[in-house]
């Protein structure tokens, strides 16, 4: 059985009629989402995912200001954001449960346990602290190194997805450590997936998209091709997609 996954950092849902127009043409089975927030309009996995008819999970318990994740705000404001998993009505979300990756620093993943026909899917939406790409910072490769051996050390060692915003590039302690023990479905594309606007981070200079942030990985017992980098204006990431075989 093939399944397509897709994963987005949705900057909030700042353009969520983009979003939801593009997942719906996209036509995913499997959707993980990033910076899921609780708006005055309830949350946002929630909202799309009642628009799209998939069932959804969340995690919204970490926080960032709200210049970060929804920039359209009259005023800054501290914010919660998270994560979240959608799938399908056809497959059942059977379980789920937060991750908490890092406390200093609070991050957490969300994963979902999945019924597809008679295998469970372990599935983990992930959003590592950021780090700059052309000045990182030795704190921030040391709390993604603590969340990425986290992650790790929680996954089982079969029919694992992992998707999400690694906030860094190939090569990076995160993306490699990820790479030796999953398979990174997008290993030979080097297409960048951010930042599609401007002005998203204080010390990464940005000309366009130039950075490969977003990334899906799986347990090597699956077998995962297609992946591709979409187009949409959805949001400052591009989402990411690879289809699966299981």
């Amino acid at each position: 059985m093939k399944l397509k996954l897709l994963s987005w950092n949705i900057w909030g849902g700042t353009y969520r009629k983009e979003i939801i127009d593009f997942l719906r043409t996209a036509n995913p089975d499997i959707i993980a989402l990033q910076e899921v927030i609780e708006d005055e309009n309830g949350n946002t996995a929630i909202t799309i995912a009642k628009e799209l008819g998939y069932e959804s999970v969340s995690a919204l318990d970490m926080e960032t200001s709200s210049r970060w994740s929804d920039p359209t705000r009259e005023r800054e404001e501290i914010i919660k954001f998270g994560n979240a998993i959608l799938a399908k009505p056809t497959y059942k979300i059977v379980n789920s449960q937060a991750i908490v990756l890092s406390e200093s620093e609070r991050r957490v993943a969300i994963q979902a346990d999945i019924i597809v026909g008679d295998t469970n899917l372990h599935v983990f939406s992930v959003h590592l602290k950021h780090d700059h790409p052309k000045k990182s910072d030795p704190k921030n490769v040391a709390l993604q190194k603590e969340q990425t051996d986290k992650l790790l050390s929680v996954m089982p060692s079969e029919r694992v997805i992992a998707m999400g915003d690694m906030n860094n590039i190939p090569g990076s302690y995160a993306v490699d450590t990820m790479s030796k023990v999953l398979q990174n479905a997008g290993e030979h594309s080097d297409v960048p997936t951010w930042s599609l606007y401007p002005d998203t981070c204080d010390i990464c200079p940005l000309n366009g998209v130039e950075y490969k942030f977003d990334y899906i990985f799986t347990s090597k017992d699956m077998k995962a091709d297609s992946f591709e980098v979409g187009q949409s204006k959805g949001a400052d990431h591009l989402p990411v997609s690879a289809v699966i075989e299981i």
